[in-house]
């Protein structure tokens, strides 16, 4: 597979690792059976998604893994090589090295030839002469490259396939019990430490933060060699917390091991069913690919946010139609209750039921759909991957430049996850892509869109802020008033003295009266929002009390209509009665809109986004500052650190955003 064999859409690859043994005591068919169990697994569980096996194509395991694979569709490998071809096949004989060689021909395998490591002392890298073998004699140094190779399958892998008998202890460098041993714990001893610190290509993690671990499906060599016949008996899971493995079946441990490859699938299946039409647009976006890392991550971070974007609307509109709900239900139950003497109100029982029971359905619905959690992660995750390519474009391509080392560092549970996912994408598009072009005018790009989206951010999200509060404080403002109208109105010569004037008009000054009132209460509404659009720090409660009052006054004239059928000599006494059921279905309704408000703001994380724009954007105004005087100086180290410095506060600032999602989660407000 050549770098510049680009897909037609960047579905995410599997990527799954394979370490074994060389020696497989001639149960080679039953190796092979047992990978194609393994193999034939995962193309069920993730259909839609390509798989790239990672494979050093040392002899035994390693190999039959290779050609499994290959001979796959959907399936492609990429083979990390501890040194140069030639070097390798020093460790081949001559029948072997032709099966070497012809693998490595092959057009769905990619070559990867590592980086030598660094001489302890110097820190030079090794030459080709020093990790020559020799007859006879050991060479270090060439068996620490096999491990570097091994622990680069481990750490790049979603599943690490290893071919062992699964009691072995971990001894012989560059052994594959050694390897499992880091897959699954993470634990480094000096000799593997060393090699860590002298590589430039193993992700060497920051203080305080956990190495890459994940699952293991293992082919339990012994099992294989007692009963040749029975593959899948050998097959076994081993996630990272568990001290054993297990059969791979139908069983939780199997289901842990497959989180990031239903992740993969999700995404690939959401990204399958893009419009053509909407496709082509990613791709203008985009710009031609280059057949590098970077343009397949491009591609691929739109992919997300077009997902996104859709989950998005439909989190939103849940939302909405959430508080919708909720206070359509209130309202129903306040009229069953207040106008219960009505024989038609009997109705708005059932429907504060039915109300009820649609906000339960959409709610569950919202959460099996998963809208929520989708739009935030994959959210999440685009704008990672955005400061991976901005840290290529400026020319951070080194191991120390990954996002991991400054995003959702020890995260668990679904953010640790979603940290992997990143992870994930960036590693297959460095192994399957060449390597990123730099473009230092693209990176300060950036920092202007930032500080542009910044604003814009900030400026929509202080008017949703607003409008939000202000509307809620004002309606709370009136529910306080519409509560003292009420009580003013149990005082029967107050209330007939206010009632004795609509009650003697004529029917359309009645009607007057009523648009009136609710005309005055809707006039200060949008007067009072207004003002808190101009000013964060302008009160609304004076003018939500006199909007109350005024409401009342229009509710009264109501009650004047409504008792416009009774006899003249009972119509105030209906007036009355009337005028105060409507007030104390008012005392309630308008905090019920305001309760709705404030549950679409919260959901929404406005408040919390604000914050985090508000902080983002200083900091990005300094560095575009900063950069034009780097720039000024021709200094590319400043440069590079500037936009280094620059990625971490997005990152930051994206985390934050993600956090303040998690704490709010969809639930219904519905109730009476």
């Amino acid at each position: 597979m050549t770098a510049a064999a680009a897909p037609a859409r960047p579905l995410a690859p599997l990527l799954v690792g394979v370490t074994g043994k060389l020696d497989l005591h001639g149960a080679e068919a039953a190796v092979r059976a047992a990978l194609d169990l393994a193999f034939d697994r995962l193309d069920v569980h993730c259909p839609t998604t390509p798989k790239v096996l990672l494979s050093s194509l040392a002899r035994g395991a390693d190999t039959i893994a290779a050609e499994a694979a290959l001979a796959r569709p959907g399936w492609s490998v990429v083979a990390p090589l501890p040194f140069s071809e030639a070097l390798y096949l020093e460790d081949f004989e001559p029948a072997a090295g032709e099966r070497l060689r012809s693998l490595l021909a092959h057009p769905k395998l990619r070559p990867l030839n590592l980086p030598p490591l660094r001489r302890a002392r110097g820190g030079e890298p090794f030459q080709p002469a020093e990790l020559t073998r020799a007859a006879g004699e050991p060479n270090d140094a060439r068996t620490e490259h096999y491990e570097q190779a091994g622990l680069f399958v481990a750490e790049r892998s979603a599943i690490l396939l290893a071919v062992m008998e699964a009691v072995e202890a971990p001894g012989k460098v560059g052994g594959s019990a050694r390897i499992v041993r880091h897959r699954l714990a993470g634990e480094l001893d000096e000799i593997a430490a060393s090699i860590e610190r002298r590589s430039d290509i193993l992700l060497d993690p920051v203080r305080l933060v956990d190495r890459r671990t994940g699952p293991v499906w293992l082919v339990d060599l012994a099992r294989l060699l007692s009963d040749p016949g029975a593959p899948m008996a050998a097959l076994m899971a081993w996630a990272p917390d568990d001290k054993e493995p297990q059969p791979l079946g139908d069983n939780e441990a199997a289901r842990e091991t497959l989180r990031l490859a239903d992740g993969l699938e999700a995404l690939n299946r959401s990204t399958a069913k893009i419009s053509p039409h909407r496709w082509r647009a990613l791709e203008k976006r985009a710009g031609p690919h280059g057949g590098d890392a970077a343009s397949e991550v491009r591609l691929a971070r739109l992919a997300l946010s077009s997902v996104q974007g859709d989950m998005t609307g439909r989190v939103k509109r849940s939302i909405w139609l959430l508080a919708l709900l909720s206070f359509a239900a209130i309202l129903s139950f306040e009229i069953y209750i207040d106008l219960s003497a009505l024989r038609w109100t009997r109705w708005f029982s059932i429907a504060y039921a039915v109300l009820v029971a649609l906000a339960i359905g959409v709610y569950w619905h919202a959460i099996r759909s998963r809208w929520q959690r989708i739009a935030e992660d994959y959210r999440a995750a685009a704008e990672a991957l955005r400061v991976q390519l901005v840290w290529w474009s400026a020319g951070l391509t080194g191991r120390e430049d990954r996002v991991e080392r400054h995003y959702l560092r020890g995260a668990h549970g679904s953010m640790r996850q979603l940290r992997v996912f990143v992870d994930h994408v960036i590693d297959a598009a460095l192994l399957r892509f060449g390597p990123p072009p730099t473009d230092p005018a693209a990176a300060e790009a950036w920092v202007g869109t930032q500080i542009t989206y910044f604003e814009d951010r900030i400026k929509a999200r202080r008017g949703e802020l607003a409008l939000a509060e202000g509307a809620s404080w004002f309606l709370f403002a009136t529910s306080i008033s519409m509560g003292l109208a009420l009580a003013l109105a149990q005082i029967d010569p107050i209330l007939e003295a206010v009632l004795a004037f609509p009650v003697a008009w004529e029917e359309p000054i009645r009607i007057a009266g009523l648009v009136a009132g609710v005309g005055l209460f809707a006039g200060l509404l949008l007067a009072a929002v207004r003002r808190r659009l101009k000013s964060e720090e302008a009160s609304v409660a004076p003018s939500g009390l006199l909007g109350g009052f005024a409401l009342a006054l229009g509710l009264a004239v109501l009650g004047a209509i409504a008792a416009g059928g009774a006899p003249p000599d009972e119509r105030l006494e209906h007036a009355m009665h009337w005028t105060k059921e409507l007030i104390a279905m008012a005392v309630i309704l308008p905090a019920a809109i305001a309760g709705a408000l404030r549950y679409v703001a919260d959901k929404s994380s406005w408040a919390a986004e604000l914050s985090g724009y508000e902080h983002a954007v200083q900091h990005f105004r300094r560095g575009a500052a900063a950069l034009a005087g780097a720039r000024d100086m021709d200094e590319i180290a400043e440069h590079r650190e500037l936009i280094r410095a620059l990625g971490a506060e997005a990152l930051s600032e994206n985390e934050a955003w993600l956090r303040s999602h998690r704490e709010r989660p969809l639930e219904p407000v519905v109730g009476g």
